[in-house]
């Protein structure tokens, strides 16, 4: 069975390839992983601090083997190792948006069409958003088109249709705005 992180790590691939670009990195793995635990934040009303702490034990870092001798799932073979993951990129985004959680939010609300709410959003896309949107507010010395890409890629492998191009049509928002006032 594969994960949503080995789908996404694919399809950010698939797209790489298309483009001709690099091949996917330790921050845009952090990127990915950081989705991924704001969505279990928000849905479970976790606390960040306890949640960073768990991604860096068991999904970021090396993971040992089950103390047990249970066989453990092997990752699709194309999917990068999420141990390859920046962890202090990770973090970063998490703490940026949990300590900065009204500004972020105050960010998506003004790029959502009329009759949307940020509670009307799909916890996923939410995470994705506020992910993005996180990494840009505390990685200002990272160039944002890299970050845009990178959640461009996730959203690809979350969403199809009109969430996919929603997702695509609010990442272009916010980085315009978040570029407006930077030279990258």
């Amino acid at each position: 069975m594969t994960s949503a992180a080995d789908n996404a790590a694919a399809a950010a691939r698939r797209r790489a390839k298309k483009r001709e670009t690099s091949p996917v990195t330790p921050l845009s793995l952090a990127r990915l992983a950081a989705v991924q635990a704001l969505y279990q934040i928000d849905l479970m009303k976790a606390e960040p601090a306890s949640v960073i702490k768990e991604f860096c034990a068991f999904h970021l870092g090396p993971i040992a083997p089950p103390e047990d001798g249970a066989v453990v799932d092997q990752p699709d073979e194309e999917a990068p190792d999420m141990q390859d993951a920046d962890q202090e990129h990770f973090r970063v985004i998490v703490e940026a948006v949990s300590d900065q959680a009204m500004a972020v939010d105050g960010l998506i609300r003004a790029h959502l069409v009329d009759g949307w709410t940020l509670e009307r959003l799909d916890a996923n896309m939410r995470a994705l958003l506020r992910a993005a949107c996180g990494a840009w507010v505390a990685r200002p010395d990272l160039p944002a088109k890299d970050v845009l890409v990178d959640y461009l890629d996730i959203a690809d492998a979350f969403f199809d249709g009109a969430d996919l191009k929603f997702a695509g049509g609010v990442l272009n928002e916010l980085y315009r705005k978040v570029t407006s006032n930077r030279l990258d």
